[in-house]
């Protein structure tokens, strides 16, 4: 699929960087060759409460408390280092925490890494909802900018959009939107 580039002025529209915010993303690279992979919505699940593991059963003498406790802090920590190492394929595929504009229309963030506009991505975005969300979704780049210090302004559409992902990052956006208008009013009401 060839990438419609859009003009600056309509990247501005589509995206306006007042609803910017910070997200962990990672960007992978597809190959020319490979399909474009079905999005999908992945829940963090680090609060779910299971039973206990046979190897996290508590010892004699430990109040079930503390080890309720210490089983929780223990899930989170192998949570946060499946997701700082994990691996797809063979290759590594890490987080960055990126400036961001998510909506409907797909992704606006600045980077460090040049994308190509010849190329679709696979991104893997940790959404902050509640419960925390990862959406895995495919974009390709319509636009591209080269700014001060090293940075990349780059714009991605969404590809193949499942319903229930954009549902969510509508969701999302909405309440960003929100949250960007309460502060505006509540700033005004300070100043007036």
């Amino acid at each position: 699929m060839e990438a419609d580039i859009l003009a600056e002025t309509e990247v501005d529209r589509l995206f306006p960087l007042v609803y910017q915010d910070v997200l962990p993303i990672a960007i992978e690279r597809l190959e020319t060759d490979e399909p474009v992979p079905r999005s999908v919505l992945e829940p963090v699940g680090i609060g779910d409460k299971e039973p206990h593991r046979p190897d996290e059963l508590a010892c004699d003498g430990v109040s079930e408390a503390l080890w309720e406790k210490l089983v929780s802090i223990e899930r989170k920590i192998d949570f946060l280092m499946d997701r700082i190492f994990r691996t797809n394929g063979s290759a590594q595929t890490a987080f960055s925490d990126l400036a961001v504009v998510m909506n409907e229309h797909g992704l606006r963030i600045r980077t460090r890494d040049a994308l190509t506009m010849q190329h679709r991505y696979r991104l893997r975005i940790r959404v902050p909802v509640s419960p925390p969300t990862y959406i895995l979704v495919a974009a390709h780049v319509v636009f591209g900018r080269k700014e001060e210090e090293g940075l990349w302004d780059i714009a991605l559409r969404w590809v193949d959009m499942d319903d229930s992902v954009l549902r969510l990052v509508r969701f999302y956006a909405m309440n960003r939107q929100r949250e960007w208008i309460r502060k505006r009013k509540a700033e005004r009401e300070v100043v007036g």
